[in-house]
């Protein structure tokens, strides 16, 4: 006669070698995404301030060119009027 071997139920925690492996790759899955996501939002915050200094040099620049452009011209104004002044004072 054969033996009748009975079959070794699987304990309730312990998950099959298939399974185990799917979910240790899900996990580690889910924390790279976690990692990409925190390092986007980084990302995002530097490029912010970047924006923002680079917004705040312009705006300055331009107020330099501005003044810049005011002295010449009121340079010009008093150069045409001493000009205008040696001119009447030949004369």
């Amino acid at each position: 006669m054969a033996k009748v071997k009975s079959k070794k139920s699987a304990a309730a925690n312990h998950k099959p070698a298939a399974k185990r492996i799917r979910s240790q790759a899900i996990t580690k899955a889910n924390i790279a995404v976690a990692k990409l996501q925190k390092d986007a939002k980084a990302a995002v915050k530097t490029l912010s301030v970047a924006r923002t200094k680079a917004n705040v040099t312009k705006e300055i620049s331009q107020t330099i060119k501005t003044r810049v452009k005011k002295k010449a011209a009121i340079r010009a104004q008093i150069a045409s009027r001493k000009a205008a002044a040696r001119a009447a004072a030949l004369d």
